[in-house]
């Protein structure tokens, strides 16, 4: 079968555009699958479609493209209803590329994503087509407007595909007769084990807008964060709440402990660092962060909102659900939970076991069961055979791959890292023999390693001390080096090393650009920095050293160097912590009352008795970007005086700042 799904824009981010790769990948596995997006606005999609599907665009609006100066694209659409969300994406040139598609009938089977779509699905779709509606959207959501337009158009489609059986209900009310079945979204089986919940960390990922409230989660971890101070919680994703939410999190003095952790891909690797599941949002069509959290073995704890959570978490099950925007009561499960590790991993093992309905051969499946119930009710087309008598790959089409070149994708390794040693294993279709390069950012020194064990389960283990820098990865294959992208399992590093001797730390990371890389650093004395917080205007640190000879040479003094050709230092005593920790406590104002200029940075060092200096850093974490994650609140001081060399007039405010430098080592800034 030829199959095709219709999207408003492939080439951006999304959980539609999550949904439609799982199962364009799926389904791939015995048809030819093309994914139309109606506009392209970059040069890569985000999603990989790894050869198995193709890519292509209706309208290129990249700069310089002849769509993107249309002169149609400034006239208002004419067959999208007005009051449809995303009724300013439409124009008449992407009403004419659209109806010119659809009355083309390329393929057997058309599937729709959006209701502006499916709306033109069934009104221009060939007849000989399948056309099928999926809604990615709930009908509380649609306006007016478009529901009249659903309730007049739907008959034209072949059947409708909800992601719950609640909005099925729902779609079948609004349209009788209509074929309306409820197909969840699909997810991919598991690349990693899942988690043991074991760490303490609460993990949540969406798109950081208001839907999401992630403030009620944010308050929710502050209800119980001084009851357990070693948890903490992560929110991956990006948004229009990220400033927002900073700023709550920094009233409330969590900027140690509540992590926004930006834009990361794949998520399934930092599901399974975390030992619980958290959604907050007022509104779910379906919940594919909460299964990807199941499939990694995690107990949710998510609002019941409207509609998707119920029919994914089962209270008291694999889960809990709490009422939408209630703190106190997301704060109570968390807490049942947080304390309770046996209780965490017979609920992690409950979801993970409830997501096995959710995997993408599941939901192939069933598709394929209604593609086949509807053709037999359509005239036959030489391409429209049964689903279940194709047994072998389709030869596909290979037009313009406007995905990138779809060999281009860097084949991908996967990374266990530990403390001081990492284990790669080559990526699919390796060549025995081959090697794994590493080159360094800094001198372009390389080092190789072997691949060794049974070609079954070949491996190759990274174990030495490398130079400080950053490492490309490579797969040399031959006289070829081509880049490596990975699965990285990283959840060993969030445990603190059992030795605290020199350090060799080797941190992988993906780069933005989706490639492998190595953060390095070797240490033969160190001062971790394991926590930070302030008690008014002081900040303190918690200091763990690592290296030799600490017993006999312990740190005294905590010292704030000024940078710059005039050097200035300020001094604070050490206190001892813990059986071999120390506590650090920086009055801030000291650092106000010596500035210099009206910018200084200072950095933080451990001066030992023997008079050896050792820089406060961090680097016994999975954090390759440490100073894009952590983000300290910025304090406020009013000088009595200004300084003799200050460049100008004293100032009336001061802006002080605790920072991580590139290196992750810890730094302040003062500036007027």
């Amino acid at each position: 079968m030829r199959i095709e799904f219709l999207i408003q824009n492939y080439y951006g981010v999304g959980g539609t555009n999550t949904a439609v790769h799982n199962l364009a990948l799926g389904l791939a596995e015995r048809h030819e699958v093309e994914v139309v997006s109606v506009v392209r606005r970059q040069d890569h999609c985000h999603q990989d479609p790894a050869g198995t599907y193709t890519v292509r665009p209706l309208l290129d609006l990249r700069r310089g493209r002849p769509d993107a100066a249309d002169p149609r694209r400034t006239e208002r659409s004419r067959l999208v209803p007005p009051d449809e969300e995303y009724y300013g994406q439409y124009n008449a040139l992407t009403d004419e590329r659209i109806v010119e598609h659809l009355a083309a009938g390329r393929s057997d089977v058309v599937i729709g994503t959006r209701p502006s779509l499916n709306l033109l699905i069934a009104r221009h779709g060939h007849p000989r087509a399948l056309r099928i509606a999926q809604e990615h959207m709930t009908h509380d959501l649609m306006a007016p407007g478009v529901v009249d337009a659903l309730r007049a158009a739907y008959p034209g489609l072949s059947a409708s595909v909800t992601l719950t059986a609640s909005e099925a209900t729902w779609l079948r009310g609004l349209v009788p007769g209509h074929r309306v079945e409820a197909i969840a979204n699909a997810v991919p089986g598991a690349v990693v084990a899942p988690s043991t919940c074991e760490q303490p960390l609460v993990v949540a990922a969406g798109r950081l807008d208001v839907v999401k409230r992630y403030d009620v989660l944010v308050r929710a971890f502050a209800l119980v964060a001084d009851e357990l101070p070693e948890w903490t919680l992560r929110i991956y994703g990006d948004g229009e709440r990220r400033d927002a939410l900073r700023a709550l999190v920094a009233r409330l003095d969590l900027h140690d402990r509540v992590l926004l952790m930006g834009r990361v891909a794949p998520l399934e690797v930092e599901w399974v660092k975390g030992s619980i599941a958290a959604s907050s949002s007022t509104h779910e069509s379906f919940g594919m962060t909460i299964v990807e959290a199941m499939r990694a073995g995690l107990p949710v704890v998510s609002t019941d909102a409207p509609w998707g959570p119920r029919e994914l978490v089962a209270d008291g099950e694999n889960g809990y659900l709490v009422p939408v925007g209630d703190v106190e009561a997301l704060a109570d499960r968390l807490r049942v939970l947080m304390r309770d590790t046996a209780l965490r991993q017979r609920m992690g093992a409950a979801a993970e076991a409830s997501s096995h309905r959710f995997l993408t051969p599941a939901v192939v499946d069933r598709y394929e069961a209604l593609f086949d119930e509807l053709a037999a009710d359509l005239p036959r087309r030489p391409s429209m055979r049964s689903v279940r008598s194709v047994l072998g790959r389709l030869a596909r089409r290979r037009e313009e791959p406007v995905a990138g070149p779809v060999d281009a994708s860097p084949p991908k390794a996967s990374v266990v890292a530990e403390h001081g040693r990492l284990r790669v294993h080559p990526p699919a279709g390796w060549t025995p023999g081959s090697t794994l390069l590493l080159r360094s950012r800094v001198d372009r020194s390389r080092r190789t390693y072997p691949f060794t064990g049974p070609p079954e389960a070949p491996v190759c283990e990274v174990a030495e001390a490398l130079p400080d820098g950053r490492w490309n990865a490579y797969l040399v294959e031959g006289r070829e080096a081509v880049r490596l992208d990975a699965f990285i399992d990283a959840r060993a590093l969030l445990a603190p090393p059992q030795e605290r001797g020199p350090l060799s730390v080797l941190l992988p990371y993906r780069t933005a650009d989706g490639f492998l890389a190595v953060r390095s650093w070797t240490r033969e004395s160190h001062v971790e920095c394991t926590g930070t917080r302030f008690e008014g205007s002081v900040l303190v640190l918690d200091l763990e050293p690592h290296g030799r000879a600490w017993d006999e040479d312990p740190g005294v003094t905590l010292r704030a160097v000024r940078r710059g050709a005039v050097e200035v230092a300020v001094e604070v005593p050490l206190e001892a912590s813990g059986p071999a920790g120390f506590t650090g406590r920086l009055p801030l104002r000291d650092l106000v009352d010596a500035r210099l200029t009206r910018h200084d940075d200072w950095d933080l060092w451990v001066v030992r008795r023997s008079g050896a200096q050792v820089r406060v850093a961090r680097f016994l974490d999975d954090v390759a970007e440490r100073k894009a994650v952590y983000r300290h609140p910025r304090l406020t001081f009013h000088p009595d005086e200004g300084s003799a060399l200050v460049e100008t007039h004293p100032a009336s405010r001061v802006a002080v700042q605790v920072y991580w430098t590139v290196d992750s080592e810890v730094s302040v800034f003062v500036a007027e």
